[in-house]
């Protein structure tokens, strides 16, 4: 998975810490980042094994080998574990070999209680207490360094819970007081929260969405909390009935679904854009009178949620049921051996359960048994697992029918405002829609060198519409409707995709001959031919970068090449296999750090700095040949139409099916644009253009 897919996607396990000679009931997250082929369904074969042991090693000071383990997570590329030992240090665990590599202790280190890699795996942050101040440290994994010292300074009983933000700019911490800090990870500085009246962030566990916006606490009392990270604003508080002494709590990978557990031995599960309650779920063993739920980890792919419970046991739960599905018991069954953290391995096969008895446990989870029939569900229906509906479900709320009977609609885009969807005909002109009153406002017809209408784009003012098609490209007066400049060059050929880039100045083309054109738009003056390298290959689309630095290019055939505006040069080259099409389709992601591209029934995701393919999206059923591929404005789904009649929208964190939207013409699905606030898709067929409600 993507860089940016870690930016929509990282599972999280959280547990509450039980200090020895201090009486503290609160929370750690440590954080297990997703990687590459996160999303991709695991074959169930049995129920879960123990595959290896991490013990506690007598030489850091446990002669009993019993000292509890507090925190543990996997790296994001899940070759190594760190573990957070309590008064004995972090050590760090090759998971291949149950071996121990290395262990780490800060110089004024008086207790780690919670560990968490950065994204890209190179930095450790451990969080507990020195002599004199509540503590991150922060450690190079390839060397054991320690490389900065973070310091909380009104903390309280320990820093409890670290996390990484999915860019890996931020780390958020809390201590047993309920503090929450932020620091900028490059310079070490702590950022400073604004106050106000509903600011202030706190907690005892903290846990950021995958897109890093908002981070998720829970109170230590009956409640949980959502900030917005930049503001510091609450965004909303979670209650639950009943509920007693949160002290954990995280998102699922897609963002759409906090979890959170509290000492009464119940799993709360609560709709994020809603703020609802929509589960909850009882720990079966539960002592009255112990804290008993201790961690949780939802497994990559958001289907299963893993609790850590007391006496070492591990629930595995159906997250769309809120059925219990397995149960894990700690194979040393010492008296200690609560489950105080858990961790799921970013390709959703191995779960780490890190115990009161010194000991970290993996187990191998390939497939789980179906849930058991029957046994309620708090809050709302079982969702279907094949494929997950989105909720709400898309539904059709208009339909816009080309004036000109029978004629395809092949492209279409909003306007940055979302009043005005824009549809290219691919020959008779581009039509201007009242999306409000699913009315016709004007027709743009086309002059004789340009023939046909293949591509439309919006200014980012919103004030021009640029239409390709033929041997040109023509700017547009959106409000008078008239033809404002004609772009042209000396070896245009059949242009088949326009864009933007985001402040306007330049306008990027794609023809059938295999070039890219770049123009400047003020002076209408061709700046740029940017030749794709490979034979025979047409330019099918292009895109911009949200920084407008770069154009994404696909040739028609194998790959997506990567571009430099400033100084036209290729920078990569976003190749794939095993399928017979070429890439008709790519766009980036919103932040820049992935590019999709669709080829015959598959969508393909590169990370963008690495140039390295990270998820494949297979369309079921599918074999269009002719596609179309788009990003949500928040980054979170991505639609995609097959050439044939489907539209289908995916979870870009956990790489999963979200919705098939029904068939609604025919033809093909030759275009889909998300409205700006992303609550509407368009999507244009054979037989017109059709908006669908999707939040």
């Amino acid at each position: 998975m993507s860089q940016e897919s870690r930016d929509g996607s990282q599972a999280a396990a959280v547990r509450p810490v039980r200090r020895r000679r201090i009486v503290i009931a609160a929370a750690v997250l440590a954080a297990a980042s997703i990687a590459a082929g996160v999303g991709v369904a695991v074959a169930y074969n049995g129920p879960p094994v123990v595959r290896e042991t991490l013990a506690a090693v007598g030489t850091l000071g446990d002669p009993a080998g019993h000292e509890p383990v507090y925190g543990a997570a996997f790296s994001p590329d899940g070759s190594t574990v760190a573990t957070a030992d309590g008064f004995y240090g972090a050590h760090l665990w090759n998971v291949a070999a149950g071996r121990q590599t290395a262990a780490v202790s800060g110089p004024d280190e008086q207790s780690v209680d919670s560990v968490a890699f950065s994204p890209d795996g190179a930095t450790l942050a451990a969080g507990g207490h020195s002599t004199s101040s509540d503590t991150v440290y922060l450690w190079n994994v390839r060397t054991a360094r320690l490389t900065g010292t973070l310091t909380a300074p009104t903390g309280f009983g320990g820093v409890i819970s670290v996390a990484f933000s999915p860019d890996g700019t931020t780390l958020a911490a809390a201590d047993g007081g309920g503090q929450t800090y932020l620091w900028n990870v490059a310079t070490r500085r702590r950022l400073a929260i604004p106050g106000g009246p509903g600011r202030g962030i706190a907690g005892v566990s903290v846990a950021f969405s995958p897109h890093g916006t908002t981070l998720a606490t829970a109170s230590s009392v009956n409640q949980a909390y959502l900030w917005n990270v930049a503001t510091g604003r609450l965004i909303a508080t979670l209650t639950a009935p009943g509920a007693a002494r949160m002290a954990m709590a995280t998102f699922s990978p897609d963002g759409t679904v906090v979890a959170a557990g509290d000492s009464a031995g119940r799993t709360y599960l609560w709709n994020v854009a809603t703020g609802r309650l929509i589960a909850t779920m009882s720990d079966p063993g539960r002592v009255p009178g112990d804290f008993s739920e201790w961690s949780l980890a939802f497994r990559p792919d958001g289907a299963t949620l893993a609790v850590g419970a007391g006496g070492g046991r591990v629930y595995l739960w159906d997250v769309a049921t809120a059925q219990r599905i397995d149960t894990l018991t700690d194979p040393g069954a010492h008296p200690l051996a609560d489950a105080d953290s858990v961790a799921f391995s970013p390709d959703g096969t191995t779960l780490l359960s890190a115990n009161g008895d010194g000991g970290s446990y993996v187990w191998k989870v390939g497939a789980l048994p179906a849930p058991r029939p029957g046994g309620p569900r708090s809050g709302s229906p079982p969702t279907p697992a094949t494929p997950v509906t989105q909720s709400p479900a898309p539904v059709p709320i208009r339909t816009l029918t080309d004036p000109v009977s029978g004629q395809p609609v092949v492209s279409a885009a909003f306007s940055p405002d979302g009043r005005t969807l824009a549809t290219a005909d691919g020959y008779y002109g581009t039509h201007l829609w009242d999306v409000a009153r699913s009315r016709l406002i004007a027709t743009l017809a086309y002059h004789g060198t340009n023939g046909s209408g293949d591509s439309v784009a919006f200014s980012p003012d919103g004030k021009t519409l640029a239409t390709g098609g033929g041997d040109s490209v023509d700017l547009w007066n959106v409000t008078t409707s008239r033809p404002i400049a004609t772009l042209t060059g000396p070896s245009v050929d059949g242009i088949l995709s326009v864009t933007l880039s985001r402040d306007g100045r330049t306008l990027a083309a794609a023809d059938g001959a295999g070039r890219v054109y770049l123009w400047d738009v003020a002076s209408a003056r061709l700046v740029a031919t940017l030749t794709n390298p490979a034979p025979a290959g047409t330019a099918a689309s292009v895109a911009f970068s949200p920084d407008g630095t770069m154009v994404a290019a696909a040739d028609g055939r194998t790959g997506v090449y990567l571009w430099d505006v400033a100084t036209a040069r290729q920078i990569a080259a976003l190749t794939y296999s095993g399928n017979y099409a070429g890439i008709t389709s790519v766009a980036f992601s919103p932040r820049g750090r992935m590019v999709a591209g669709y080829a015959g029934n598959s969508v393909y995701l590169w990370d963008v700095a690495t140039g390295r393919l990270t998820a494949t999206l297979t369309n079921p059923g599918s074999d269009g040949i002719s596609a179309t591929v788009a990003f949500s404005p928040d980054g979170r789904t991505l639609a995609a139409g097959d050439g044939k009649d489907r539209a289908y929208l995916w979870s870009v964190a956990t790489s999963r099916l979200l919705a098939v939207l029904p068939r609604p013409g025919a033809d093909g699905v030759n275009a889909v644009a998300f409205s700006p606030d992303g609550r509407t898709l368009a999507t244009a067929d054979g037989n017109g253009s059709y908006l669908w409600r999707t939040g």
